[in-house]
C-alpha cells in the first residue's frame, strides 16, 4: 500500500521525467492532469482509511459499516485516543473537502465578475468566430496588448485594441487560432479543476510542480495548433515575441491583463520557451499509445493502492447475520465496545 501511495504521488515527477520528450503537449495536459486527479484522491482515500481503521465501533456502526473480524476488534489503545485520533483525521479531511470547495467557488464566482465587467464595457463588440461558433471574440478598448479566453462552459475570447495594433494580420491569425486551441481543449474548465487540485494539496510536495508543467502544456499544445492552423511557426514565435515587447513597452506584466480566471495567450515565465519550442523540429512518436499507457498505468497503480488501503481498515459492510460482538475494553466498561484492527 506504501509503495502505491509513493507511486501516486510521485506520478507527476515520473511523468516529466520519462514522458516530456515523448508525449505531444496536447498529450501531457492530460498526462498531469491525471496524475494530479490521482494523487490528490490517493491522499484523501488514505486519510479514510485511516479514519475508518481507528473509529469507535459505536461510531463505525452509526455509518453502516462493521468490523470484519470480532477476533480483531480488542484495541490496544484507551477508547479516547482512537476517537481523538479518528476525529483527527476525519477533521482533515473534512477541511480539505471544504477548502476545495472554497477555492472551486471562489474561482467561479471571480469569471463571474470578470465576464460581468466585459460585457459592461460601452465599447466593447461581439463577434462570432467562423472556425468556433460556439466561441464568441470580445474586442476591448485596451490600449495595453490582451488577449485571453475566459468562462468554462461557454468560453470567451477577449482581445484588445492594443494588441490589434501591435500586430499585423498574420500574427492576428496566430493568437485567434492560439486561443481557438484553448476554446476546443476546454482548457479553462481542466484549469479550473486543475488549480481547485493545487491549491487544496499546496502543501504536500508535486502538486505545485504538476500544475505548472501542467500549464505549460496547454500552452505549448496551443502553439501547435496555431502553427498547424497558420502553417507557419515563425509567424506564431513572431507574435509572441511582439506581445512580450509591448507589455514591457507598457510597463505592465503580462499577468497584469489577464485574470487569474482566464487562459492567457502569452505570460512572463514561458514565452521564450514556447519560442524556442516552435522554432526547433520536434518530433513525438507514438503519442497515442504512450498516453493511454500512461493513463492506464495510473489507474491500475490507484486501483492497487484503494484496494490494498481499504482492506487494511478491517472494515466491512454488515452481513445477513448483522455485526459481530466486539470485546469489551474492561470489565468495568462491559458495554464500551470499539473496534482498532479495521
Amino acid at each position: 500500500m506504501i509503495l502505491t501511495f509513493a507511486l501516486l504521488l510521485v506520478s507527476p515527477w515520473l511523468v516529466s521525467r520519462f514522458l516530456e520528450s515523448r508525449l505531444a503537449p496536447r498529450a501531457l495536459v492530460w498526462a498531469y492532469f491525471t496524475s494530479m486527479l490521482a494523487a490528490g484522491t490517493a491522499v484523501l482515500v488514505m486519510l479514510v482509511a485511516l479514519t475508518l481503521r481507528s473509529l469507535p465501533h459505536r461510531y463505525l456502526e452509526m455509518t453502516g459499516l462493521e468490523c470484519a473480524d470480532a477476533d480483531k476488534c480488542a484495541g490496544v489503545l484507551p477508547m479516547w485516543a482512537d476517537a481523538t485520533f479518528s476525529f483527527l483525521i476525519g477533521g482533515v479531511v473534512l477541511g480539505l473537502l471544504a477548502f476545495a470547495a472554497f477555492a472551486l467557488f471562489g474561482q467561479l464566482g471571480a469569471s463571474r465578475r470578470c465576464a460581468g465587467e466585459l460585457d459592461l464595457c460601452a465599447e466593447a463588440v461581439l463577434l462570432p468566430l467562423p472556425k468556433r461558433p460556439n466561441a464568441r471574440l470580445l474586442v476591448i478598448e485596451d490600449p495595453v496588448p490582451i488577449s485571453y479566453t475566459i468562462g468554462f462552459l461557454r468560453p470567451c475570447i477577449v482581445m484588445s485594441m492594443g494588441l490589434y495594433d501591435a500586430l499585423d494580420e498574420d500574427e492576428l491569425e496566430a493568437v485567434l487560432a492560439h486561443e481557438e486551441a484553448h476554446v476546443g481543449g476546454r482548457d479553462n474548465l481542466l484549469t479550473l479543476a486543475a488549480q481547485t487540485f493545487a491549491m487544496t494539496f499546496a502543501l504536500i510536495p508535486g502538486f505545485r510542480f504538476a500544475y505548472a508543467r501542467f500549464r505549460r502544456a496547454q500552452e505549448l499544445a496551443a502553439d501547435d495548433f496555431a502553427h498547424v492552423l497558420t502553417g507557419d511557426p515563425l509567424v506564431v514565435a513572431s507574435s509572441l515575441e511582439k506581445f512580450a515587447r509591448s507589455v514591457l513597452a507598457q510597463g505592465r506584466a503580462v499577468r497584469d491583463g489577464t485574470p487569474a480566471t482566464a487562459v492567457g495567450f502569452a505570460d512572463e515565465g514561458n514565452v521564450g520557451d514556447r519560442i524556442r519550442g516552435l522554432l526547433e523540429d520536434r518530433v513525438f512518436p507514438f503519442s497515442r499509445q504512450t498516453l493511454v499507457a500512461t493513463l492506464l498505468g495510473i489507474v491500475f497503480i490507484f486501483g492497487v493502492f484503494s484496494s490494498s488501503a481499504f482492506s487494511v481498515t478491517e472494515v466491512a459492510l454488515p452481513g445477513p447475520m448483522g455485526s459481530p460482538a466486539c470485546h469489551a475494553v474492561s470489565a468495568a466498561e462491559p458495554h464500551d465496545q470499539y473496534c482498532t484492527g479495521h
